[in-house]
C-alpha cells in the first residue's frame, strides 16, 4: 500500500522589511517528515497560505542540514557544506497564486501541484537516524512586509 502525508508548518518570520535575496525564515525543522529513518519520499504538491495576501515570489528549499542558508530577514550567504544538504528547491511565483476579493478575500493561496513545475516530483531522502526534514524560503520579488504567522506551508509527499 502506498503512503502519503501531508506535513504543515507555519514557521517564525519578522514584521521587518525584506529585501529580494532575504532568507524569509531560517532553516525549520519538521519532525517525523519521514515515517522512520533512512526513508525516502517524492514531493508531490506545495501549498502555500498567505495571509496577508502578498502573494511573494520566493523559492522553497527542503533540506536535511538544520543550519540554515543565511539569517533571518538578511542576505542568503549559505556555507557550502550548508548548501550540500539541499534535496529540493521549488520556485513559487506571483501567477501561482489565488486570492482577492473574488476567492480567498483576505489572504491568497498557492497549490503547486504540476511536475512540470520545478520541484514537484523531486525526491528526498533522511539522514541516517533521523526522520526529519528542514524548510526554509528565500525571497526572490520586491520588497517585501509580512505579518508573524503570515505563512503557512503543506507539503504533500508520498513516502517510497
Amino acid at each position: 500500500m502506498t503512503e502519503y502525508n501531508l506535513i504543515e508548518v507555519t514557521p517564525t518570520i519578522n514584521t521587518a522589511e525584506y529585501a529580494v535575496g532575504d532568507c524569509i525564515f531560517v532553516s525549520t525543522e519538521m519532525p517525523g517528515f519521514f515515517p522512520g529513518v533512512n526513508r525516502a519520499a517524492e514531493i508531490m504538491s506545495l501549498t502555500i497560505i498567505d495571509r496577508s495576501s502578498d502573494e511573494p515570489d520566493m523559492n522553497v528549499y527542503l533540506t536535511t542540514d538544520s543550519t540554515t542558508l543565511g539569517a533571518i530577514n538578511a542576505t542568503a550567504d549559505a556555507a557550502d557544506s550548508v548548501v550540500d544538504g539541499v534535496q529540493c528547491i521549488i520556485p513559487v511565483v506571483t501567477a501561482d497564486y489565488i486570492g482577492g476579493s473574488n476567492d480567498t478575500d483576505t489572504c491568497s493561496v498557492a497549490c503547486i501541484t504540476a511536475p512540470s513545475n520545478d520541484g514537484i516530483g523531486c525526491i528526498v531522502q533522511s539522514l541516517p537516524n533521523s526522520s526529519s526534514l528542514y524548510i526554509c524560503a528565500i525571497l526572490q520579488q520586491a520588497v517585501e512586509t509580512f505579518a508573524v504567522g503570515d505563512l503557512t506551508f503543506k507539503i504533500g509527499v508520498k513516502y517510497l
